[in-house]
């Protein structure tokens, strides 16, 4: 929760006077003369902001008279200046019981449940409070301030824009609140606005810096990320221990395909953060990954799924991704993909189909027989996916079922796709394999080339002469993917 004292326009005194100019004090009677007496000389006291005095005043004038519901107002006044917020709010209770419509102490009892970070409430009171006082500014501000702490962005954002639009007065703190729910809803310009002009005001406000660093790293202009970098660190020359500055930091650096300065930074983060954070661990491992740190990726890898289960899913996707195609991972993603398979959405038959497809190809590097079982399954919930089809004539060659049926999967999956260059591929290793049926290697690996697949020559050359081929090595090549799904084709 923000700090709600530097909105300062909220003062006791100040709601007093707001509610006198829009006349809400009542001039209810009281039949007991000490009680207005004590009452009197507490108002005096409380006038000069001796509130614990007053204080005392108002609890010996409840002695003479409990049904008097201005002492208890007043009681509730000193209290909010003394800090004694839960004893304010149950005298504001006290006379809304009387009138249930009070503006004072609807305003009040809102201002208190959002010291407190009670924030329902304060919408609640706040709202009610401005069906018979909706021109008061400054309930939108603070009512806006309620909505932020509980996110509701663009409620925030109407509250604050309605404040602007009844008040000529300016506070500052509304530019830094306004600028970050904007940045929160995406709108990155107008983020920008509010936030630079806070800055132009405090200009070494950490947090205003990290949002202005933020922001520009989410703009898709050029030079945007050179101004975010100049943000952050600001930022952090203001606060060295600011470790959501080095974060972001390091997020936008490996957005921007710096791996090494994002690894850099994130790195500073764990070694400095005094709680462990899945969030740290998987930004950190896809960053090592793509700076080649295969090693440390999978460790952090394992640290996300053990400090946040809701991230398993996708370390599982993200490990699967890192490592398929090497051959000695083969069995780990294996065991990933069966991890994840279930974990997938029933309705969301394409995805499951392209994962039990690569746990199919997968498992028949390793001469497991059940790949026939994964593969068909990805064919039945798509089966106008080429790719598939080839993936199981790799599939069944891989495991040396006949050549035919092999033959046959590759040629429905040109059927499907006449461009697809990696099933002339397939039919290429088949032949390989195939007593004399050099020639035909030779014309489909031809044909694979021209339909833009990018073998090498020296690869070219041993299949059209019949000579080995590393099949393992060539994995890469065939482990194939919807190119508008979930994966893409290596």
């Amino acid at each position: 929760m923000r700090n709600q004292q530097k909105y300062s326009i909220l003062t006791v005194v100040q709601i007093v006077c707001y509610s006198l100019c829009i006349g809400f004090f009542g001039t209810s009677q009281t039949d007991t003369t000490q009680s207005n007496f004590y009452f009197g000389i507490a108002v005096k006291k409380y006038n000069h902001k001796d509130y614990s005095d007053a204080l005392t005043d108002l609890e010996k004038a409840l002695s003479y008279d409990k049904n008097d519901s201005k002492i208890y107002k007043y009681k509730a006044f000193c209290e909010v200046e003394l800090k004694k917020i839960n004893e304010a709010i149950l005298d504001f209770n006290q006379v809304l019981i009387a009138n249930p419509s009070d503006p004072t102490c609807l305003f009040g009892r809102s201002k208190c449940y959002l010291d407190l970070d009670k924030n329902d409430a304060a919408i609640e009171g706040f709202t009610n409070y401005m069906k018979s006082n909706p021109n008061d500014p400054y309930a939108n501000l603070q009512r806006g301030l309620a909505y932020f702490n509980t996110k509701q962005y663009i409620k925030a954002i109407k509250d604050f824009n309605a404040y602007d639009g009844k008040s000529t007065e300016v506070y500052p703190a509304l530019f830094l609140d306004r600028g970050e729910a904007y940045l929160n809803t995406g709108n990155i310009d107008s983020a920008v606005a509010d936030l630079d002009t806070y800055n132009q005001i405090y200009p070494d406000h950490n947090e205003c810096l990290r949002n202005l660093a933020i922001a520009y790293a989410r703009q898709d202009r050029e030079g945007s990320p050179d101004i975010a970098r100049k943000f952050f660190q600001q930022a952090i020359r203001v606060d060295s221990s600011d470790l959501d500055s080095y974060y972001e930091w390091g997020l936008m650096e490996g957005f921007e395909g710096n791996y090494t300065k994002s690894v850099e930074l994130l790195r500073h983060v764990e070694a400095n953060a005094e709680v462990e954070r899945g969030d740290l661990y998987f930004h950190l491992a896809s960053a090592e990954e793509l700076s080649g740190d295969t090693t440390q990726a999978l460790i952090h890898l394992n640290k996300t799924m053990q400090v946040d289960t809701s991230l398993i899913s996708q370390v599982y996707l993200t490990r699967i991704m890192f490592l398929k195609g090497i051959p000695k991972y083969n069995k780990l993603v294996i065991d990933d993909l069966s991890h994840l398979i279930p974990r997938i959405n029933s309705a969301d038959s394409l995805n499951i189909s392209d994962l039990c497809s690569m746990r199919g190809v997968l498992k028949s590097f390793e001469k497991d027989n059940s790949a026939i079982i994964d593969i068909d399954r990805a064919i039945s919930l798509a089966p106008k996916e080429a790719v598939f089809h080839i993936n199981k004539a790799v599939i069944l060659h891989q495991l040396a079922y006949d050549s035919k049926s092999a033959l046959d999967e590759a040629d429905a999956g040109i059927k499907l796709d006449p461009n697809i260059w990696e099933a002339y591929f397939v039919k290429t290793m088949i032949y390989h394999d195939m007593k004399k049926k050099k020639h035909e290697a030779c014309k489909s690996i031809k044909e694979a080339i021209t339909k833009g697949g990018k073998i090498p020559k020296k690869m070219e050359k041993c299949y059209c002469h019949g000579k080995q081929v590393n099949l393992i090595g060539g994995m890469n090549l065939i482990l194939l993917h919807r190119k508008n799904g979930l994966m893409t084709a290596q």
